[in-house]
């Protein structure tokens, strides 16, 4: 006896004459619609019918017949359906507001040839700087990705070689001796915090983001889980790191020791602020770049960021014979896919990196009247 088939939740398929599946369904609006093509199974037409469902879920379905859609409706609908950093959606809005809308807003999401979108990217070229305009044709390009795959466009029309790509320049490398005079120069309270930026690898934001208890002394080891971000309006708000990933990283003994001492010199709840301006307020972004920038004029090494003293940390990392997994996996340059395959591996080999990252760790400048801090 034949089992009687389950009935859909949505849509239905027919066989047709042909022996063809066809695919039909309401849509929001409840007019009977049909797939813009037929399929050789059964199942094939089924799984049709769930992406076009899924598509309704989240507000991006358009009937594939309405290709007079707007660009500017389209790419809104599709960025509000991503999952985003703040910072980034700003980004994106403003690309868009900016950039895309004013010259392609109105033109039908499926009249926009790659004319079109070479004679948009050239003027945007003549009234913005390089950096921009390679960030909206970026965006546009992974617009109209997505539009190709909802079946509304045959094509992407984006299709400049290396438009959208950055290019970022080679930034200096910052030797040892030269990292020892930069942390120096700046002020007391801000020693160990640059120390632990240096071999900790960390980006500006997670260092303000970090919480005393984010460091377990007796391992050695900072867990990076959270980033400071400033948005556009001034104001600031906690995130997620910058890819979305938390990582432990081990630090050197005597940095490790350095920032134990720091913090019991400092007692406060597990909760409270890492690093905090002698007032007693949390360490500022504005407070690390000001002094920052008179602590490399006063070195003779104007054109380093603080930024680079994250990749010189890992160029020591790497000369102390960190392999590249293990670098991305300290620097938390990882994907989900690539930290299942060396994840497991960074982390049995991450004491002994730190070890010897000892080799480039540098004294703390001794303060007046205190016992001299040193990294050992």
């Amino acid at each position: 006896m034949t089992t009687p088939r389950k009935r859909r939740r949505f849509g239905s398929v027919r066989q047709q004459a042909n022996g063809r599946w066809q695919a039909r369904y309401k849509g929001p609006d409840g007019r009977e619609r049909q797939a813009d093509r037929t399929f050789p199974t059964r199942r094939q037409a089924e799984v049709e019918l769930d992406a076009i469902e899924q598509r309704m879920r989240t507000g991006r379905w358009f009937d594939p017949k309405d290709q007079a859609t707007r660009l500017s409706e389209y790419a809104e609908r599709v960025i509000a359906g991503r999952t985003l950093a703040v910072r980034t959606r700003e980004l994106y809005d403003d690309l868009l507001r900016l950039h895309i809308v004013p010259v392609l807003g109105d033109y039908p999401i499926g009249k926009v040839r790659p004319a079109d979108v070479e004679r948009w990217r050239a003027g945007r070229l003549k009234v913005t700087g390089k950096a921009r305009t390679r960030q909206a044709y970026a965006l546009l390009r992974s617009v109209f990705r997505e539009a190709v795959d909802d079946g509304l466009v045959p094509s992407n029309p984006c299709r400049i070689r290396g438009a959208g790509v950055a290019k970022a320049p080679e930034r200096p490398y910052v030797a040892p001796k030269e990292a020892a005079a930069l942390i120096a120069a700046m002020p007391a309270h801000m020693h160990v915090m640059t120390t632990v930026t240096l071999f900790g690898h960390l980006r500006l934001g997670e260092v303000l983001g970090l919480r005393r208890g984010d460091f377990n002394p007796d391992a050695r080891t900072l867990r990076v889980e959270r980033q400071l971000v400033r948005l556009k309006d001034g104001s600031t708000q906690i995130t997620d790191t910058k890819t979305g990933q938390a990582r432990t990283v081990t630090l050197p003994p005597g940095v490790a020791a350095d920032l134990a001492e720091h913090l019991a010199a400092n007692l406060a709840l597990p909760s409270a602020p890492m690093f905090t301006h002698p007032s007693g307020l949390p360490l500022a972004r504005h407070h690390i770049g000001l002094a920052w920038r008179k602590a490399r004029a006063e070195v003779g090494l104007p054109t380093v960021h603080f930024h680079d003293f994250r990749h010189a940390g890992l160029t020591y990392a790497a000369q102390a014979g960190a392999t590249l997994k293990e670098l991305q996996a300290r620097a938390g340059h990882r994907t989900v896919a690539a930290s299942m395959v060396y994840q497991h591996v960074a982390e049995s080999r991450d004491v002994e990196i730190a070890n010897r990252l000892s080799a480039f760790a540098v004294p703390l400048p001794k303060a007046a009247g205190s016992e001299a801090n040193s990294t050992r």
